[in-house]
């Protein structure tokens, strides 16, 4: 969904350029329809991998995702976002003590 040019041009001036915006309403939406699709029992997590904006995990939490992290970087803005220990996955082949030790 492309941003309105006036709120384009008003965020350019207030944070510069390149700027991220992300729209909640979409998160929520895109959510919904990915479950939509799903069959009934199915558990949606939000890999941090794809971007782990804390805001942007919190929306995902929001909409019924858990979290899906592999490495600390990743499981910090997890936690920043607010989830906890039900709430995570741990992928990836190899993980070090210091993360399987992380609270």
């Amino acid at each position: 969904m492309a941003m309105e040019p006036d709120l384009a041009h008003e965020f350019a001036r207030r944070y510069g350029t390149p700027f991220y915006a992300y729209d909640r309403d979409a998160v929520q939406s895109n959510v919904g329809t990915l479950r939509a699709c799903l069959p009934g029992g199915s558990h949606l997590h939000y890999s941090l991998k794809a971007n782990p904006l804390p805001a942007l995990v919190r929306e995902a939490r929001a909409a019924g995702c858990s979290a899906e992290v592999t490495s600390l970087g990743e499981l910090a803005a997890a936690r920043e976002a607010g989830c906890t220990g039900s709430e995570l996955l741990a992928g990836g082949p190899a993980k070090t003590s210091a993360f399987l030790d992380a609270e």
